[in-house]
């Protein structure tokens, strides 16, 4: 799976049209990615959330989006923050027991997410479906980084 370490990817990147030529800096991103390895890592994801209410797919953020494994306890989190603000869109583990496939639009990713409030739907669309395709196949490779993946096949098994 080949990772690197997230502040050499940073370093070596340049962000063209910035205001200040450092908007990773400004978003906290240097900070928030110490101490992981990137697995994957995508510009400028929308993310969507189903409104349950409203009954369709509420944007929640555009911005950089990373799928980052703890460099200490190997748990895989995907991390995405929004653009200009830096506030987190998503933070979470991957979790072996959900699905990360691919939706009808193929350049778009759908997947549960655990929080306060139960089980959402989540999508974050991609620039193409190849980009998608990507992130699926790092998504569900990350489930077996995961101390929790370990724990769920322990529990087929008996």
């Amino acid at each position: 799976l080949g990772g690197y370490a997230v502040t050499e990817s940073l370093a070596s990147e340049s962000h063209a049209g910035d205001a200040d030529g450092d908007d990773d800096e400004r978003m906290g991103l240097d900070k928030d990615l110490e101490g992981h390895i990137a697995r994957w890592e995508g510009e400028d994801v929308k993310a969507y959330r189903f409104d349950m209410v409203k009954k369709k797919w509420a944007l929640k953020g555009v911005g950089p989006m990373f799928l980052l494994e703890n460099e200490k306890t190997n748990v895989v989190t995907m991390m995405m923050k929004k653009r200009p603000s830096g506030g987190i869109v998503l933070n979470t583990r991957l979790d072996p027991k959900f699905d990360y496939a691919l939706a009808k639009d193929a350049k778009c990713v759908q997947f549960p997410v655990a929080d306060n409030a139960g089980i959402r739907s989540w999508m974050v669309k991609f620039h193409d479906e190849e980009e998608a395709q990507k992130f699926v196949q790092e998504a569900e490779a990350g489930k077996t980084w995961s101390p929790n993946a370990q724990e769920a096949e322990e529990g087929q098994e008996h």
